[in-house]
Formats: structure tokens, sequence, C-alpha cells
């Protein structure tokens, strides 16, 4: 019980501190893009903190399967800010915000059952180490093959702050390339190499980790996906929060969000700079829940889609002229070129509304399920860092696309693949192969 109290303490923190920087740095500096800040009743507060908080007696505290890094990263990243930070943007009624609110709690404990059902009874497939580790250097390498022959070959320096035009470039070219390059760069960038970088950096094989580094790094100077930049922080936080088997993954977690607070507040208040401020709290832990809003605020007064934009564009007409990203882009941005890529809870209301916010859920559970019952067998911390990736692209993306596009479905065929943390283990070395037995307290 002390533990979820402890949890309880951490997130009704970063309630706070994500609220007072949203407030008094995001809304200020970053107004012009929409990040109003409208002042609210103490009851509202009060509604607000109870629905953010009250998940936090329910959160995995110790990490026992490799899917509850996804219903972390989502709680932090969007299920938390959706509710704390749409309450100041939504000028909406305050029974219509209660709501969505509502609705969002409900569904985000509808998807944390799933860690009360036992996991499937699936045959696995006996594959050795050096055939699997064969296996995935293949398809990296087939991979770039496809990507520089579509895309060409760079590894010169992006800015962070100057990405857009890359990503310009490469959207076009992306258009006039075979789909297959976009969707391979989107799996070597997402799944592949996460991959490589998170086992090297596990087993400390440098060429390991520096084969991986240099793939991200020239796949960013190609798209300018500043998540393919931060890829290698992500997978070296998700190793240093399963410290000790993930028996403190929550605690880490928590203090993590809330140290990424604090250090873009001293940054501004400190040495006046907005950097760390927009590209790590407003980016990642601000606007999945802002865009939530967003969804919800337009999709509740105008015709939802019904997936006719995507699997079922066959049988219903769509209603709009832009896909629903492109669609709030242009609505709330003023730019039909600005993508407003939202989660699981943003495209299913815009699909099937308040349904959606339970129907998409619970297929994502259905996928998590899976992924954790083809893990049960392997090593708890590889089959996190492999989910890693295409868990974080779950925080502004729809469902679907992750699942194809973004590489959540690679990411469970590969976990299948995975040999047994209990077998022999065939370690790749630089030049050589070299076998030991599997480091049983890894």
């Amino acid at each position: 019980m002390m533990k979820k109290l402890n949890i309880l303490t951490l997130t009704l923190l970063y309630g706070v501190v994500l609220q007072l920087i949203y407030s008094h740095v995001i809304s200020i500096n970053f107004s012009y893009m929409g990040y109003v800040y409208l002042p609210v009743s103490m009851m509202q507060l009060l509604f607000a903190y109870t629905f953010a908080v009250i998940p936090a007696l329910w959160m995995p505290v110790i990490i026992t399967r490799p899917s509850q890094v996804v219903y972390w990263l989502l709680f932090v990243m969007v299920y938390v800010p959706a509710i704390l930070v749409t309450v100041h943007t939504l000028p909406l009624p305050l029974e219509q915000i209660l709501r969505f609110h509502a609705s969002l709690f409900l569904s985000f404990g509808m998807l944390g059952l799933i860690y009360k059902v036992p996991l499937l009874s699936i045959p696995s497939v006996k594959m050795p180490a050096a055939c699997f580790w064969g296996f995935i250097f293949s398809l990296s390498l087939i991979s770039y093959v496809f990507i520089f022959k579509a895309f060409g070959m760079s590894l010169s320096f992006v800015s962070l702050l100057n990405v857009y035009d890359v990503r310009s470039d490469y959207k076009e070219a992306a258009q006039q390339s075979s789909g297959l390059a976009a969707y391979l760069i989107s799996w070597q960038a997402n799944v592949l190499n996460p991959l490589i970088l998170g086992y090297g950096l596990k087993k400390k094989k440098l060429w390991m980790t520096a084969a991986a580094l240099l793939g991200q790094g020239a796949i960013f100077s190609i798209t300018g996906y500043k998540s393919v930049f931060f890829s290698g922080v992500l997978i070296m936080a998700i190793l240093m929060a399963m410290y000790k088997h993930g028996k403190r993954f929550g605690y880490f977690t928590m203090a993590g969000a809330v140290g990424l607070i604090i250090i873009g507040w001293i940054a501004k208040a400190g040495f006046g700079s907005l950097i760390f401020s927009s590209l790590f709290v407003r980016r990642i832990l601000i606007t999945p829940g802002f865009l939530t809003g967003l969804y919800y605020d337009f999709f509740s007064s105008h015709e939802q889609v019904h997936l006719a934009h995507s699997i079922f564009k066959s049988f219903i007409d769509y209603p709009y002229s832009l896909n629903p990203p492109y669609l709030i882009g242009s609505y709330y941005f003023h730019s039909q070129e600005m993508s407003a890529n939202a989660n699981i809870w943003a495209d299913g209301f815009a699909n099937f509304g308040f349904w959606g916010l339970f129907i998409f859920p619970l297929l994502l559970g259905f996928i998590l399920l899976l992924y954790d019952s083809v893990s049960e067998q392997k090593d708890l911390r590889v089959a996190c860092l492999l989910i890693g990736i295409p868990a974080f692209s779950l925080t502004n993306t729809a469902l679907l696309t992750g699942l194809l596009t973004h590489g959540l479905g690679l990411a469970l065929v590969i976990a299948y693949l995975i040999p047994g943390k209990r077998e022999t283990e065939t370690v790749l070395s630089a030049g050589s192969l070299e076998n030991r037995q599997w480091d049983k307290s890894a």
C-alpha cells in the first residue's frame, strides 16, 4: 500500500508542476501556436485532479509484463496531460468537460484490466540466437539498401530547431518513392535500430551501439523526425527505469517526468532558454494531451469519420477533404501543411465519438496481451526495449497507423522470434561469434 501512496504522491506532484509550467511558461511563450490558458474554478480543478491522480492507485509499480511500459508512457504523456491541460484549453461547459474526463478515466481503467487477464498459451519458436541476429542484421541491411536508394545517403548535421525543411523534402521524396521505402524507414528507426541499440547497451557491445546510433543519425538526417533523434535517450531511460528488474519502474518514470519539467523551468528562469521546455515538456509531455482535447472539441460538433479515411474507405464516404490530422491542423492552426497527429483516444473519438474512446483501447489491450504472451519466456528488459519506441509512437499516432507504419506489429513478430532467456545465447562480437550461457541475473 505504501508503494501505491508514493506513486499517488508523485503523480500529484507531476500534475502540479505540469500545470504550473503550462500556465507560466508554455501558454505565455507558445500562445501563438494555440496553447491558450483559460482560468477555471476550484471545483473544476478538483474534478480534474481527481480524474488525473486516481489511476496511480492501480498503476503497476513493478514491471512484470513488457507492455506495462506502454501503459506507463500513455499515462504520463497522454492521460494526465489530457485531463490537466484540457481543463485550461477547452472553452466548453463544465458538464461537457466532465463527460470527456470521465470517459477517459473509464477507458484508461479498462485498458489496465488486461493485467488481470492470464497470458495466452502460444507455441514458441526455437530459433538459435545466431539465426535470430543474422535475421535482424540481414533485414536491417535490406532496409538500408531500399532507404538509401529511395532517399539518398545522408549523414549531415540537422539542427533540432531547423528540421521542418528536411521533413518537407522527405515527405516530397516519399510521395515519389515506393510505399515500401517509407515503411522500412519507420521500421528501422522504431524497431530494428532500438533493438540493436538496447541490446548493445545492455550487453556492453560497443559496435552494436555504434551501428544503431549511426543508423538513427542517418535516418534523422533524411527525415528530420525528432522522435528518431531522441530514441536513444528513451532507450537509455527505459534501461535505467528497469534497474533491479523493473522493481522501481513506476518511481523512476514519475520522477523522471517531474525532473524534465523542473529542468525546463530552470532553463527558462535561470538562462532564459526555451529550447528544453519546447522540445521535452511542450512537445513530449503536453502536446499529446493538448491535441486530444482539440479532437474532442472538433468532433463533438462536427461529423465523425468512422474510419472512412482508412480501412472503411471503400464502404463509407469520407466527409472532409483532409485526413483528420491535417483537418485539425487546418482548423486550429490555420495550416493545411500542419499534421496534428494524435493518440488512440483522440483518433477513437474522431472516428466513433465516445464509443471510440473504448473501442480502440480495447483493441490495443488485445495487442498488448498478445505481446506479453509471446514475450513470456523472453528476457524482460529486451522485450521492454523492443516495444519502447512503438509505445512512444502511440502517444501521438492512431492505433492502426502505429500497428503497421510505426512498427508495433513488427515488434510483436520479433518478440515472438527472440530466443528464450534460458537458452544458450550466441553473442555477436566484432568479427567473430562467441558462445556463452545467458546471464540469468540480467
